[in-house]
């Protein structure tokens, strides 16, 4: 089978489809990327097809407006920021999305495979050309009691106030991407526009399989709410050690970290993903992490996935090591914690090596799993602009606690035997589109 894949946002949205991209042309099928720019590298790198079509979310999230939007935490202000950054794109995702939907590759496509971030590109193609769509979502993106929304993913709601969160979130999306771009996008397909029927009913009335990959063990419940739906849980797409050694996460640079790890007391991780900290410098964040090392005689590994890496101050080069970007999972089994900005992949990662962990959420999803870590009782939460050395020590106190430690280890047991994620969620794919196409 052959499959369109449309694929933008951070290295945490991309990395899961990736692997899962890897893992369809392993079984023998033909995978076609249409990506931003900053994703061809690593395309090329694991040897997929791939398209270039967005425009560089990277450079968008770094403009000082985006960054003044996710320093206030504040989603509603965040999502208007975004949409008035992306209006200036429009025109030009227009013609490159028409020119997809035109292009021999989807015109043999067998399905259109798409993520929480492009379920509207994708649904209106599907719907146009008559393909099979399957959707994945890295979280609970369709309205349920478990799992908050980004209008209340820093609260810890009651079960209505969670799906009311959703609710209110689907009406917005529907109003603002309808009136920036979908209605436009329909019309150009041929397609009359979708006033009144959100992305969720329009995904539905496709018959559209909704691949969730995540690990449902972090949103308790959500299988019992779900049961029956056409959403089946495959746990969290991981790269294998072929995909890390084409990238350069593997061995050399990354087995001399694991050394400097064993060579002295408890180690901690801090990391805060691949996009700037929107009131943090790199610097600033190592300044801190350095007083909370000197306070209570821990260690740090600290990793930046973009700019300089700052030097440590004099005196505390045993104690605190900064690195670029590295595998995660390669470096996580021998922390004694884990200060991360909460993506599910990190955080998925984190908790599967039974880690005590901090999440310093911005947004997005974010906060949301910060949440569900304090519920779960296997680590605490705060926001990415309280992050001081005060803060983080205090913080990191309740991740020695011996009672997280316990928890959190219990919860890595649970996860770890698990095997195969990336498979089930490669075959749930090829499974939603043989029942699609026999019907």
């Amino acid at each position: 089978m052959r499959f369109v894949v449309p694929l933008t946002g951070s290295r945490g949205d991309a990395q899961p489809v990736f692997a899962i991209c890897r893992e369809l042309r392993a079984r023998g099928h033909d995978v076609v990327l249409v990506v931003a720019p900053e994703w061809l590298e690593m395309a090329e790198k694991l040897e997929l097809s791939a398209k270039e079509m967005y425009p560089d979310i990277a450079v968008e999230l770094s403009s000082p407006e985006a960054k003044e939007a996710l320093a206030s935490g504040n989603a509603l202000r965040i999502l208007l920021t975004n949409i008035k950054l992306l209006r200036n794109t429009v025109g030009s995702a227009l013609e490159r999305v028409t020119e997809l939907a035109e292009s021999p590759e989807l015109a043999s496509a067998d399905a259109i495979v798409t993520t929480s971030l492009t379920e509207e590109i994708g649904q209106a193609i599907a719907e146009a050309k008559g393909i099979p769509l399957v959707a994945l979502h890295p979280y609970p993106n369709r309205v349920n009691s478990k799992f908050p929304s980004m209008f209340a993913s820093k609260m810890r709601l009651p079960g209505w106030g969670n799906k009311l969160s959703w609710v209110l979130f689907n009406l917005f999306r529907h109003i603002a991407f309808n009136l920036l771009f979908v209605t436009k996008l329909r019309r150009r397909l041929g397609l009359k526009p979708a006033w009144f029927a959100t992305i969720a009913q329009r995904v539905r009335r496709l018959g559209a399989v909704e691949v969730q990959i995540y690990e449902p063990e972090l949103v308790p419940g959500i299988v019992e709410e779900w049961h029956g739906k056409p959403r089946p849980f495959t746990g969290y797409p991981k790269f294998d050690e072929s995909a890390r050694v084409a990238l350069g996460e593997w061995g050399g640079p990354v087995d001399e970290v694991v050394s400097w790890i064993g060579e002295g007391e408890a180690t901690f991780f801090f990391g805060f993903g691949s996009t700037p900290m929107p009131t943090h410098t790199n610097a600033s964040v190592v300044e801190a992490v350095s007083q909370v090392c000197q306070r209570l005689g821990v260690r740090a590994l600290v990793n930046f996935g973009h700019g300089d890496l700052p030097e440590v101050p004099t005196g505390l080069e045993a104690s605190v090591r900064v690195v670029g970007p590295i595998a995660h999972d390669r470096v996580f089994p021998y922390c004694a914690g884990a200060v991360i900005g909460g993506g599910v992949g990190t955080t998925t990662e984190a908790l599967w090596a039974g880690l005590p962990t901090l999440i310093c959420g911005v947004s997005y999803d974010q906060p949301a799993w910060g949440v569900q870590v304090q519920k779960m009782g296997v680590g605490t939460a705060m926001r990415s602009v309280d992050i001081t050395a005060d803060s983080l020590t205090e913080a990191i106190q309740v991740l020695r606690d011996p009672e997280v430690v316990r928890k959190a280890a219990e919860v890595g047991a649970v996860l770890r035997q698990k095997e195969a994620s990336t498979a089930r969620a490669a075959a749930a794919i090829e499974d939603a589109v043989l029942q699609a196409k026999a019907r």
